[in-house]
């Protein structure tokens, strides 16, 4: 026997606090919050149930729940762009990860060349998630069960490998005490010199601070996240 579950949803938040910003003439310094800005969230979810396998003293179930998810900030009200490394912008998930981007390691010149803006580097939330575990029942009374769960389509800030290679001598991560002995592409990739590529303007030498793509990371996993092995007492000694 098998068992479907579809749910398709279509949601639109609107009102959304948003901090507008005033011109300093006014004479005040704090931004008010305003009821501006609208997001949507869309996506399909999907849940299976299967008895596989049905005998006296045997059975075997499973189970799946998939979903998807679209997230988009639709709208903020005439307020520009706002945000650091995590940014929000009209057209894009509420909250991304933005940055400088590299956009060439030149080994011969020792230097990385990045974008002259910031720009969108990755989603914060996951596109693309489930879950799913059999169940073994042996003997009506032994119980086996396990459960894995997923989720793609997101990075994630790495903020200790960031600091570890880069600022804290007293912490050191594996990349910065094999520096000198990294690859100089991967060396130049996570160390700089960064320079910006000049398509705006004169190209300037940026901070590794303003680069921190080489440090935001696929947040894809796979994992066992439930293993269990349970006993139900026969009915009689109840």
């Amino acid at each position: 026997r098998v068992g479907l579950e579809l749910t398709w949803f279509n949601k639109e938040s609107r009102d959304l606090l948003i901090a507008r910003p005033l011109p300093p003439s006014l004479g005040f310094s704090a931004s008010p919050f305003v009821n501006l800005g609208r997001a949507v969230n869309r996506g399909v979810e999907l849940g299976v149930t299967g008895a596989i396998i049905r005998r006296e003293n045997f059975s075997v179930d499973l189970r799946a729940n998939l979903n998807t998810l679209h997230n988009e900030l639709t709208d903020l009200g005439g307020v520009a762009a706002f945000g650091g490394f995590t940014r929000f912008n009209v057209g894009r998930q509420i909250a991304y990860w933005n940055s400088l981007k590299i956009r060439r390691v030149d080994v011969g010149a020792g230097r990385t060349i990045v974008s002259d803006t910031a720009e969108y580097i990755g989603n914060l939330l996951p596109t693309f998630e489930g879950n799913a575990g059999p169940t073994i029942t042996i003997a009506r009374n032994v119980r086996f069960s396990a459960s894995f769960d997923w989720k793609q389509g997101h990075k994630i800030y790495n903020l200790s490998d960031d600091i570890r290679d880069r600022s804290s001598p007293n912490l050191p991560s594996e990349r910065s005490v094999m520096r000198d002995s990294l690859p100089p592409e991967e060396r130049l990739r996570l160390f700089g010199p960064f320079f910006t590529e000049g398509t705006t303007g004169p190209s300037r030498q940026v901070g590794a601070d303003q680069v921190i793509e080489a440090c935001v990371q696929d947040a894809s996993f796979v994992r066992l996240r439930e293993l269990a092995l349970s006993y139900s007492l026969p009915g009689r000694v109840a």
